[in-house]
């Protein structure tokens, strides 16, 4: 590798490159695995200097970033995080956490989020701080942007180290200083950034984050809870910016111009039909107002079935022949008291009907059982499907069009889709070759297909993942390299060709077997 004038540090053929990783549980955490592999077989991870990641890949990238401040070799941490991937189960672990005495955080809160915290913290990150990263020496990456969401203000919140002395964690409206942000585990930095809507709670920050039970910690805790915005809640990062590009070009960091290149791990999927209407249920004959009879005969039998069973207790009730008597009166009893309960709930929701209050019930009552099941059904999967899909794709679309469309960017995008191998494409005169082959869009299809979980259910799907991010990264550096210029001519730079010819090699070499280097060290 060439060296600059008077310099012995080696050039960087594209100088220095920043890198996102998008969101998507497990297929985010994989995923990336093999796009920086690709990387760093062609020399270029060590150009990396601006890392942003967001929820599952938030995984990766932290774990990235503490491997790299303890000076550990790329292919150890790639070999103990893939083991750590595939061995540990969070689902069942965090709920094995729940059935435990809850964690010592200040909130006392025991829930799905707080528990995974814990989970982290033990198998991943092994108790250590935010702090580690100003240690001395310099950490090799000058910015660490991990995402999260907060919804005081409904946007990104960030936990970041950089080397700009005007980066500010957390975002305009609501930060904290570096000193506060040292005492952060960094477990809760990754369950806040991963903290997905549906599947978790929100995270309350400071009050569900754990901190160090010495002075800087309870100073750092004391001082956060002063705020006026405090408790604030946290939520994935995804639900802002799930591809986290935005923080690699917020104003006041390193100059646009200063980057060579900025590559976007996305592992987003294609969605072809975001949303399918159910397949609506026959009308039957049952109607609403035959579920407020039953409900009405049901508190009937219940409170009658009480006071035979009350009667029917022999004297002295708490004698131990005598107290088995009392099963049936409390269940008798509980289930009274949850009808009672169902129908305030169900009245309290007419209540809030605007206009008709419990009028309502006078218009739906006639409604057919299936119809209403119907009505509902379809109103709560719209819903889930605008919030999961509709809104993230919308969000997705207007930050890459806002990306394109800033002109310092020319050239210097390499947008790196987990199905870019699937997409039907033009390719320069020459450059056939760079047609993927059939088993390469099978391995793609694969790795896309993974759902957005946090778990792998055999060791295939992230062979897969990995896989796919080798050859979709050397996929797009190719063509990011082989570009036609305005006269439709391709023309390498005389410093990229040797980057070039690596990656052709490495590129033929996977169209043969698109696991030759899975295994490979």
């Amino acid at each position: 590798m060439p060296t600059e004038p008077g310099n012995t540090t080696p050039q960087r053929p594209f100088g220095r490159i920043g890198l996102s990783i998008s969101g998507g549980g497990y297929r985010a955490a994989a995923f990336p695995l093999g796009v920086m592999d690709m990387l760093e077989r062609l020399d270029l991870l060590r150009d990396v200097t601006m890392l942003s990641t967001v929820s599952g890949g938030t995984f990766t990238g932290m774990r990235y970033a503490l491997a790299l401040k303890a000076g550990q070799p790329f292919r150890t941490f790639l070999e103990d995080f893939k083991r750590d991937l595939e061995q540990v189960n969070l689902p069942t672990l965090a709920f094995e956490k729940l059935a435990k005495a809850a964690p010592l955080i200040p909130s006392g809160r025991w829930g799905v989020i707080t528990a995974c915290a814990q989970v982290y913290d033990e198998k991943f990150f092994g108790g250590q701080r935010f702090g580690v990263f100003w240690d001395q020496p310099p950490h090799p990456l000058t910015d660490l942007i991990f995402n999260s969401t907060e919804f005081r203000t409904a946007v990104d919140f960030r936990f970041r180290k950089s080397d700009n002395p005007k980066a500010i964690i957390g975002n305009h409206n609501v930060s904290i200083t570096a000193e506060q942000a040292k005492q952060i585990r960094i477990a809760d930095i990754v369950a806040a950034s991963s903290c997905f809507p549906g599947g978790f709670e929100p995270l309350s920050f400071p009050n569900d984050f754990h901190w160090p039970d010495d002075a800087a910690g309870r100073a750092a805790l004391e001082s956060l809870r002063q705020n006026d915005w405090c408790p604030l809640p946290l939520m994935d990062g995804g639900i802002y910016d799930n591809q986290g590009i935005g923080s690699l070009l917020l104003r006041g960091t390193i100059p646009v111009a200063d980057f060579g290149l900025l590559i976007f791990s996305d592992t987003d999927q294609q969605e072809p039909s975001i949303y399918q209407l159910p397949k609506p249920r026959a009308a039957g004959w049952l109607r609403l107002w035959h579920m407020n009879l039953l409900w009405w005969l049901l508190l009937a039998f219940a409170v009658v079935s009480a006071f035979i069973s009350w009667r029917s207790i022999p004297a002295p009730w708490y004698e131990w022949p005598h107290i088995s008597n009392l099963l049936p009166l409390a269940t008798a009893v509980g289930t009274a008291i949850a009808l009672i309960w169902v129908r305030s709930k169900i009245t309290s929701a007419l209540r809030g009907i605007p206009r008709l209050g419990l009028n309502a019930w006078d218009y739906v009552k006639t409604l057919k059982v299936n119809q209403f099941i119907d009505m509902v059904e379809l109103r709560v999967s719209s819903l889930l499907a605008l919030a999961a899909s509709v809104f993230m794709r919308r969000i997705r679309r207007m930050v890459y069009d806002s990306v394109y469309a800033d002109e310092r960017l020319e050239k210097k995008l390499v947008p790196n889709l987990i199905y870019d191998l699937l997409l039907k494409k033009t390719y320069p005169p020459d450059f056939a070759w760079l047609e993927p082959s059939e088993l390469m869009r099978k391995v793609a299809a694969a790795a896309e297909a993974m759902p957005t979980t946090l778990w792998f259910t055999d060791k295939q799907q992230m062979k897969d993942l990995i896989a796919c991010g080798q050859m979709t990264m050397c996929y797009k550096l190719l063509l990011h390299i082989a570009s036609p210029n305005t006269e439709n001519v391709v023309q390498i730079p005389a410093h990229l060709q040797p980057i070039f010819d690596q990656a052709r090699d490495l590129y033929l070499k996977l169209k043969a077997d698109s696991y030759a280097l899975v295994d490979s060290k």
